[in-house]
């Protein structure tokens, strides 16, 4: 038997306008009608205080360690930032004489080709996820 989004009815003709009519319309064919009322349960869950102090924990620890890795480590598409750990380095280490195909050579040009940002992402989130975790295990908020 297909699902009530394939064949409810159309006719409305007995509301009383038409901003009615196409919200009952709307409302047989919405994909929530089909799951259930399975949106009720999941803010109900996510309104849990431990569960909001987990979601923000992990929102905030994310947000701060990719601000941190993109503006203080300095590998950026448009090259070592000044003031940065990178920059940094580079005047303790090299000075003007970076050498070409050296670690420091390689970050710097995946830096300015844009594929430092998938790993600062991809950083953040795994640490923003064990801090999660800690605050999920250790029952803050509850």
């Amino acid at each position: 038997m297909p699902p009530s989004i394939l064949y409810a009815g159309f006719n409305y003709t007995h509301l009383p306008d038409y901003t009615s009519r196409l919200t009952h319309f709307l409302a047989d064919r919405s994909i929530f009608a089909v799951m259930g009322d399975w949106t009720h349960d999941f803010g109900a869950w996510l309104s849990q205080p431990h569960v909001l102090a987990t979601v923000m924990a992990w929102w905030i620890t994310f947000i701060v360690v990719l601000l941190l890795l993109s503006i203080f480590l300095g590998f950026n598409p448009v090259g070592i930032g000044g003031g940065t750990f990178a920059a940094a380095f580079q005047s303790c280490m090299y000075g003007g004489f970076t050498p070409a195909g050296g670690v420091f050579a390689t970050l710097t040009s995946l830096g300015m080709l844009g594929w430092m940002i998938p790993v600062h992402t991809g950083v953040s989130a795994v640490f923003a996820t064990a801090v999660a975790l800690v605050v999920w295990a250790c029952g803050v908020a509850r």
